[in-house]
């Protein structure tokens, strides 16, 4: 487009007008505060889900999808992006404030004479880069679903049941098995301990008959005996595996709920599960010796 420019005498000096035409960035602008929005919204749920576990020791949803050593690096990068969209936004806001929309600058040239000719300006093209800003709304989107699923509350003890029932798959009741002697010692157990064992001849001799305690979560097979579970992540959910060991009561198991938290007091042994070589973990319980407990 050519733009005519006129060109006065006035005396021997000349002044030139330049038209000049400023852009809008309302769309750069726009695609920059949603960004800046997305990124503070990633920071806070960050450093709520760390500082649930870290600072106030509590389970929360970061417990079914991360290991708990990791806990504490969700917290800290929530809190350096919090600190970088702080900064970006502050230089969002100074850039935007200082920008100066004028569309055009006119200026006249004149010489001594006063002279009034038309001066033909150099033409000058309008090339404006074809952006896609509708795009801007899907990658939003896109990335804001992590966020909305914090507000859902997802995932929840819900969807660890429905893993752990993947993982466990379906198991049989495993018969008759022989009772052994009781032996002095015993004491409380976590799983680690008992899977190190069972898989220990030694060991497995040492401990068979003593009394132990040890918390999990419990899942039916039969009337009077259940698998009692933990589930051990090393890094994340997709590297988690079950450590269990089944028990074996006097009694109906019906008044409790599958996945629900209990701690187990009762006589340790180890058995062969059938169709398998390894051995697992059996303990048998008196019903009054299976207690609810708090879920870790």
């Amino acid at each position: 487009m050519a733009i005519e420019l006129k060109q006065h005498d006035h005396g021997g000096h000349s002044q030139t007008h330049d038209h000049d035409h400023a852009h809008d960035h309302g769309d750069e602008n726009l695609e920059n505060l949603f960004t800046i929005g997305i990124c503070g919204s990633f920071s806070v749920v960050a450093i709520i889900l760390g500082g649930m576990s870290v600072v106030m020791q509590r389970k929360g949803m970061l417990s079914y999808i991360l290991a708990e050593p990791f806990h504490i690096w969700v917290l800290i990068s929530g809190s350096v992006l919090l600190v970088l969209t702080a900064i970006r936004a502050i230089a969002l806001w100074q850039t935007t404030g200082a920008h100066d929309h004028a569309h055009h600058d006119h200026g006249h040239v004149h010489d001594e004479n006063c002279k009034h000719e038309p001066v033909k300006a150099a033409s000058h093209d309008h090339s404006h880069d074809d952006h896609e800003h509708g795009g801007v709304f899907w990658r939003a989107i896109v990335l804001m679903f992590p966020v909305v699923l914090f507000f859902l509350g997802l995932p929840n003890q819900s969807f660890s049941a429905a893993g752990a029932d993947r993982l466990l798959g379906k198991e049989s009741g495993i018969g008759d098995v022989r009772d052994v002697a009781d032996k002095q010692g015993g004491g409380r157990f976590d799983f680690a301990e008992l899977s190190d064992s069972a898989n220990d001849a030694d060991k497995r001799e040492a401990l068979q008959g003593q009394t132990v305690t040890i918390k999990g979560q419990l899942r039916r097979v039969g009337d009077r005996e259940c698998t009692l579970y933990r589930l051990k992540m090393t890094c994340c959910a997709a590297d988690t595996i079950p450590l269990k060991a089944r028990i074996i009561t006097d009694a109906s198991l019906n008044s409790f709920k599958d996945h629900s938290w209990v701690e187990v007091t009762g006589k340790l042994q180890f058995v062969q599960m059938p169709g398998q070589l390894e051995f697992i973990p059996l303990i048998r319980a008196e019903l009054k010796n299976i207690k609810g407990a708090t879920a870790e």
